[in-house]
């Protein structure tokens, strides 16, 4: 028996200790792998292989970053990214929601499907990246574990991966040995046929008797805890449909009124039944409260504002026998140096007229407030307006206005000579498309309306 060579017996005990790092989760797995690499480098260049130079161990070490395998593997681990981040599942993901909210059997089904026709076609890494949050969320909304499906679905992402060349870092790199061993080239579905065949039968397995073998995390308390987690999401659900059809509202607001009544319910019924029937005025009093404790007194009326749209909803839907928004309490408005409320035509134009003079940006503020006052938008519609909202030719704007609803005004001659202005004169070298930007560099779009208030402070303190 030839017992294996030093650089062989080196390689066993290096491999031998990553794996037991990696076992132990003592360090970090990214570190451990960048130690591997440097060990290997260092190991082969101070002793390195016979009839191999010094720079072999380089090349050993390193030259698997050039495979054309692991430069495919990380093309579709960007493509997987890339999917989560912009959204493109997102209609897929919202008809998957109402399925499984319909029927749960019915919905994992559909689900372990989709999950193993994407990993034949992407990585399956990132297919389990983009249907992670999905599964999480879903055992939320319906209040079942989520331990019963990750399991199975993991499973029906590892068997679409196997039935092509590209569903797994594994096939890739099978390929790409075999090709370089003179063996004749696979094409992406040479087998898929076979892999499916062994899908059908693991399929209904995963289906129907896998998540009954698998026990739920957690007892009887986080039972009850899930349970009013899925009451609270389904309410909230169909209150932020409510907003968004009826309402009309914005998307920042209506993320902050989901907030308050998301803390309402938590504070009233805290992680029991969620009964809307035994609410009461005293109720909102004592939330109000709640959350003012320790506060200073100050003018503060978004509490009230976004309980009453909530309890307003409860009542339409005919959640509450009486509507408890009229009974919810007016906040104290203590008013300290602030901007006037209205201005008189005269005092219209002397604003103006201090802004145009301004040597800095007064093209870009005087555009800013001529809109306003000549058209009557609003300050977060002048800071939304893009480039490509004007059409000059036309002599129109479109204003975005609230609950993404779209109007089209016309442009006088003062207001589109103004515009020109400080496009010619004052706008920077921006790459982003909105009309009105910041003076310095990198020449970013305004997060807020508030710019518009400190130009008006500026204007009135002149």
């Amino acid at each position: 028996m030839e017992l294996p060579s030093a650089h062989a017996a080196a390689a066993l005990v290096i491999a031998i200790i990553t794996f037991w790092q990696f076992a132990s989760s003592k360090v970090r797995v990214e570190i451990v792998s960048l130690l591997l690499i440097a060990v290997l480098a260092l190991l082969f260049y101070l002793w390195p292989m016979e009839q191999e130079g010094a720079s072999a161990g380089i090349e050993i070490a390193f030259g698997g970053f050039a495979h054309e395998a692991l430069i495919a593997i990380c093309c579709l681990m960007i493509l997987g990214r890339g999917l989560v981040v912009t959204g493109a599942l997102e209609p897929a993901a919202r008809l998957l929601t109402r399925l499984w909210a319909y029927n749960r059997l019915a919905g994992l089904l559909v689900t372990l499907v989709a999950a193993a026709f994407m990993s034949m076609i992407v990585n399956d890494t990132p297919v389990l990246v983009l249907l992670l949050p999905l599964l999480l969320n879903l055992a939320t909304r319906i209040g079942a574990s989520a331990s019963k499906t990750l399991m199975p679905v993991n499973c029906a992402i590892l068997i679409g991966g196997m039935a092509t060349t590209i569903g797994t870092s594994t096939n890739l790199l099978v390929v790409s040995i075999a090709r370089d061993l003179g063996l004749p080239p696979m094409g992406v579905f040479d087998f898929t046929g076979v892999a499916l065949l062994a899908g059908l039968v693991a399929l209904p397995y995963l289906w129907l008797v896998m998540p009954r073998l698998l026990p739920a995390n957690g007892g009887k308390e986080t039972d009850a805890v899930r349970r009013f987690q899925a009451a609270r999401a389904m309410l909230l659900a169909d209150f932020e449909a409510y907003l968004v059809k009826q309402r009309g509202l914005g998307k920042h607001t209506i993320c902050h009124v989901l907030r308050f009544a998301e803390r309402f319910l938590d504070h009233r019924f805290e992680t029991g039944k969620i009964d809307l029937t035994r609410l009461r005025a005293a109720d909102t009093t004592s939330f109000i409260q709640h959350v003012l404790a320790g506060r200073q007194s100050y003018r503060d009326k978004t509490i009230t504002t976004h309980l009453r749209t909530f309890f307003q909803y409860l009542f339409a839907r005919g959640a509450t026998a009486t509507n408890l928004a009229l009974n919810i309490p007016k906040v104290a408005q203590r008013w300290n140096a602030r901007l006037p409320r209205h201005l008189q035509p005269d005092g219209v134009e002397a604003v103006l007229a201090s802004v145009r003079g301004n040597p800095r940006h007064g093209a870009r503020d005087y555009a800013m407030l001529l809109l306003m006052a000549r058209l009557g938008l609003r300050a977060f519609e002048v800071i939304a307006i893009q480039l490509d909202d004007i059409d000059w030719r036309a002599g129109e704007l479109l204003v975005r206005g609230k609950g993404m609803l779209h109007d089209r005004l016309p442009i006088s001659a003062e207001v589109g000579e103004a515009l020109s202005r400080y496009l010619r004169e004052e706008r920077g070298p921006a790459t982003c498309r909105t009309l009105f930007v910041t003076h310095r560099a990198p020449h970013l779009a305004f997060k807020g309306g508030q710019i518009v208030n400190a130009i008006l402070k500026d204007a009135l303190a002149a």
